[in-house]
């Protein structure tokens, strides 16, 4: 097997990982994406590219993306909703079960306690003006929130909710979302040491391909979507067709030949 073979070989290869993983939980591990970075400098190597495309594209794709996923949190990933008068809560476990059916109640309504996080990275942040659980307790605090556990920034201290139920008053609710995970950040440093500075026009068939399939979920109802497998495809499109798509551009509207 020649080296442009195993290059592409293990550029589809990694693609796919990631895309499944990506598709199953909403989450690419680390092992995974700095498995990928490796490959990707190995390979390229391998396949004769020059010393600086690897780290080129890493360090190109990575910044780019933390740039976008930092302008998404601060223009689209805050909301809140704010409770005149304030009213009590309750996060606990539904009938004993494991920490998966924890539910919240408030205000006469019980609703599952995953269904306020769209996915793994978002946060819930409880502005209160007391909380208490079977060994903690404080007044006018913060409580910073994933799926499993919670921060108070009074106490400075992390507690698990299978500790025990959390009863107190809220005065605000706020919705923390990332738009794009830091995940996605490090996907795109990896699928850039296997494409180099090509990896800006992966990103950007990556954005039409989200935008699509952003759009047809949305039609369905669905408000979250992972953009994983969208890199990889933005990836594979360019690896293939990149040079073609960049001769025309550079022909068409520079008259470039």
């Amino acid at each position: 097997m020649d080296a442009l073979s195993v290059f592409a070989l293990t550029l589809w290869s990694f693609a796919l990982l990631a895309s499944v993983l990506d598709l199953r939980s909403q989450r690419i591990p680390d092992a995974v994406n700095y498995g990928g970075i490796a490959a990707g400098c190995a390979v390229s190597w391998f396949a004769g590219k020059s010393l600086w495309f690897s780290p080129v594209g890493a360090i190109g794709g990575a910044a780019c993306l933390a740039v976008l996923a930092f302008i998404g949190r601060k223009v689209f990933g805050r909301r809140e909703h704010r409770f005149d008068p304030p009213e009590e809560f309750t996060i606990e476990k539904l009938d004993g079960q494991l920490d998966r059916k924890l539910v919240l109640r408030s205000g006469g309504c019980t609703d599952p306690w995953k269904d306020f996080f769209g996915s793994v990275s978002d946060k819930v942040e409880l502005v209160c003006a007391q909380w208490s659980n079977p060994t903690l307790n404080a007044q006018d605090d913060v409580l910073v929130c994933t799926r499993d556990r919670f921060r108070s920034l009074r106490l400075g201290r992390f507690v698990r909710f299978e500790d025990g139920p959390v009863t107190g008053i809220w005065r605000t609710l706020r919705f923390r979302a990332d738009v794009l995970g830091w995940g996605d950040v490090k996907l795109a440093a990896a699928l850039g040491t296997f494409l180099g500075a090509g990896i800006f026009g992966a990103l950007f068939v990556a954005g039409v391909v989200g935008i699509i399939i952003g759009g047809l979920l949305r039609a369905r109802g669905v408000r979250e979507f992972p953009f994983g497998p969208a890199l990889a495809t933005g990836a594979l499109v360019w690896y293939y067709w990149g040079g073609a798509v960049s001769a025309w551009y550079l022909q068409k509207f520079w008259h470039v030949t």
